[in-house]
Formats: C-alpha cells, sequence, structure tokens
C-alpha cells in the first residue's frame, strides 16, 4: 500500500468514527479554514479518483478537523502490520518500526542512522521526544552502570578469596608450586560470569 493509499483508508476511517457523511466533513473542512474542500471532493478523495494525492496542507487540516495526531493518516491500524511503500525501493511493513521512524524515534533500515538520530533531537527540541530520547538514554546508562557496578562487585569477592586461599597457603607453609598452582585456579575463576 503506498503512503497515499494509507492516508486515504485512514480518513475514511477518521471520517466514519465522526459520524460524518461526505457533506459534513466537507463542511467540516471549510469550517476550520481549509481550502474550499466539496463533498464530491472528499468522495473522490476517498475513492482514488483524483489525480494527485492528498496534499500535506490537507493532511494537516483533517488532522484538525477530525481531532487526532498527524501521524494518525501515516499510521496503519492497531493490530495491523500493512506494508506501506515509502519510497519504489523501501517498503516498510512493521507497524511499530513506521510509528518510530515518523515520529523521530528509530531510523529505517539502509538508513544513516546517526543523522536521523542527530536531526531528529535537534528538530524535536521541545517536544516529548526528545525527552523520551533522553530517558531511554538515561535508563541504558543506569543499567550500564548498575550491570558496571555487579561485575566490580563480584570481582572484589572473587579477588578476596583468591587473597584468602593464597595467605592460608602461605601460613600453612605450602610449597611454592601449590601457591601457584591456587593463584592460577583462581585466575581461571576470575573469568566473567
Amino acid at each position: 500500500m503506498s503512503a497515499s493509499d494509507l492516508v486515504v483508508a485512514r480518513l475514511k476511517e477518521a471520517r466514519r468514527r465522526r459520524g460524518w457523511s461526505a457533506r459534513e466533513f466537507a463542511e467540516q473542512c471549510e469550517r476550520a479554514g481549509g481550502p474550499k474542500m466539496t463533498a464530491n471532493m472528499v468522495m473522490n478523495i476517498e475513492a482514488g479518483r483524483r489525480k494527485v494525492g492528498v496534499t500535506v496542507d490537507e493532511l494537516m487540516l483533517f488532522a484538525y478537523v477530525c481531532d487526532v495526531a498527524p501521524t494518525y493518516f501515516l499510521m496503519s491500524p492497531e493490530g495491523e502490520d500493512a506494508a506501506v511503500q515509502i519510497t519504489p525501493s523501501c517498503t516498510v511493513g512493521d507497524r511499530d518500526l513506521l510509528r518510530r521512524w515518523v515520529r523521530g524515534e528509530a531510523p529505517l533500515p539502509d538508513t544513516d542512522a546517526a543523522v536521523y538520530h542527530f536531526t531528529s533531537v535537534e528538530t524535536l527540541r521541545t517536544s516529548d521526544t526528545k525527552a523520551a530520547f533522553l530517558d531511554r538514554t538515561k535508563q541504558i546508562v543506569e543499567q550500564f552502570q548498575a550491570d558496571a557496578d555487579a561485575y566490580a562487585q563480584r570481582s572484589r569477592t572473587q579477588m578476596r578469596e583468591l587473597l584468602g586461599e593464597v595467605e592460608d597457603a602461605i601460613r600453612t607453609g605450602a610449597p611454592d608450586d601449590q601457591v601457584l598452582h591456587a593463584i592460577r585456579g583462581m585466575s581461571d575463576r576470575l573469568e566473567p560470569r
């Protein structure tokens, strides 16, 4: 399905959810100050008979009139993973990935992830998306710190055990080769678990 086809399908759904006929929807668009929209125009858009797809201005108007986010028109309905053709060579079949891409949360495959993330954060400087991105980054750093602390604690415990064994071996007068053997055995156990 093309992105235009998806917008048209979602427009039908949004209009019907509001209980509006094509005429009533066109009147709502006109009341909102949008370009002249007739019932015939709405029906032609929904039937795919219009030569040009929905414009960005129209999409924003439709979102405003239907009281939905503009992204609503770019997402397949919940529970449907309809593949959406982004370009002739790029189709996205994963609804969650498409949603995250549109919201500035994740790049599409075969794109420059670094540029995507940088521009997403810069563009969405004051948005919830930036806050979500920063929260996720904080969670990752906190998890890394917790893992590092746990690893350090395990290492300290293992070192105490090693030193205790070496100390016991020296106190009991164990020969050097036994002390070295104990050290080597503990060294093998020091591998991360």
